[in-house]
């Protein structure tokens, strides 16, 4: 495991999309699967022991510890469909975290996964486990990839730079994957991951969720 810390001043708050539907992008074509490219050859995952916050006025932070870490925040996320990733980037800082946003804060209106920010970008990696969903454009959240991890758990990546052109629905990747890179597509204010997590059909929050592992029988 490493620590990776962002000082308070270093990482501007994102903004983040306030609506998933769907758009056709068009002009886009597919290469032939599994064309080698830099996903190819790219480092897997790191696991992240902790999580800084980019700034102590974003949204739905939660409590920070003396060091600027988010005090809530463990690497693993337990699902029914195993463990998941809370932090699926190469390095990024908490911005933004999941509920429902005052005026003040963007806008009257529910953020449905954390946003990880990071200026520079970076590749972003399957959560856990899974199959790709969807890998295109979707309106306001820009380029989004979802993959489901079966046992009614899916991940959603969106507002990315560029989604792995080998990815379409059905193909299978394995956790830890390097799937995408970070940016600032659709209806964003700064480069970063919006990351959500999805059980049995309702959205929950990426950052409390599942911190408990669940008793060995």
């Amino acid at each position: 495991m490493r620590n990776l810390a962002f000082g308070v001043a270093t990482l501007a708050l994102s903004g983040c999309a306030a609506t998933d539907i769907p758009y056709a992008r068009p002009g886009a074509s597919l290469p032939p699967p599994n064309t080698p490219n830099i996903y190819t050859t790219a480092p897997r995952a790191t696991l992240h022991s902790e999580l800084f916050v980019c700034n102590d006025w974003g949204a739905n932070i939660g409590e920070i510890g003396s060091r600027g870490e988010a005090a809530r925040y463990t690497p693993y996320i337990y699902t029914p469909a195993g463990p998941l990733m809370r932090d699926p980037t190469e390095a990024a800082c908490l911005s933004s975290g999941y509920g429902w946003r005052g005026v003040a804060e963007g806008g009257g209106r529910m953020h449905t996964g954390v946003d990880l920010a990071n200026p520079q970008g970076g590749f972003v990696f399957a959560a856990g486990d899974g199959w790709v969903r969807f890998a295109d454009w979707r309106g306001g959240y820009g380029n989004v990839l979802e993959i489901d991890h079966g046992h009614g758990v899916r991940t959603l990546y969106a507002h990315l730079s560029e989604i792995d052109p080998n990815l379409r629905p059905g193909v299978f990747v394995a956790a830890g994957t390097p799937v995408a890179r970070m940016g600032a597509t659709g209806n964003a204010t700064g480069v970063h991951l919006h990351y959500e997590v999805n059980v049995d059909g309702l959205q929950v929050d990426p950052l409390a969720y599942g911190t408990e592992a669940p008793p060995v029988l």
